[in-house]
């Protein structure tokens, strides 16, 4: 079970000090694949000044929600197919990596070494040429600019 804490850290730079307060710790309770949520457990610690000390539990849902053994075929699937395809039909489209260090998003998007880890990028420039030669009717001029936003600096990848 993982724990979380939300905090409030106040500086009082005048008198020097510093002063932590734990608003609520959160517990991690479980990831439910099929119904797409996940559950927290949140414990409210009257001790630590609060008006309503009590417990409670919350769901969150979600479209589509990816536990660790998830294959990259169901992530392009769910996350990035419909994306494409407005592309195509001329419509904007933006698929966008979010998540703490470690998390997999470089994984996600870049793939592994072996051909059905391929990410994101791969499989979506294979699935645009393979609909762009079903789609006989229209002209397309491919252009696919990328970007890198890491530790507040940019570049184009």
């Amino acid at each position: 079970m993982l724990t979380v804490f939300k905090f409030i850290l106040d500086l009082d730079l005048l008198n020097s000090s510093v002063n932590l307060l734990v608003l609520y710790s959160f517990n991690l309770l479980g990831v439910d694949t099929e119904e797409k949520k996940i559950t927290f457990d949140f414990k409210k610690d009257p001790s630590k000044g609060y008006v309503n000390n009590s417990d409670f539990r919350r769901d969150y849902y979600f479209t589509d929600l990816f536990d660790q053994p998830a294959k990259q075929t169901e992530v392009f699937e769910a996350v990035a197919r419909d994306v494409i395809d407005n592309c195509l039909d001329g419509y904007n489209g933006t698929i966008f990596a979010y998540g703490q260090t470690g998390s997999g998003k470089t994984f996600t998007i870049t793939g592994g070494e072996r051909y059905e880890d391929r990410g994101i990028i791969p499989r979506t420039l294979s699935y645009i040429f393979k609909q762009i030669e079903q789609r006989t009717d229209t002209s397309y001029n491919v252009l696919s600019p990328s970007l890198l936003a890491s530790n507040k600096l940019f570049g184009d990848l």
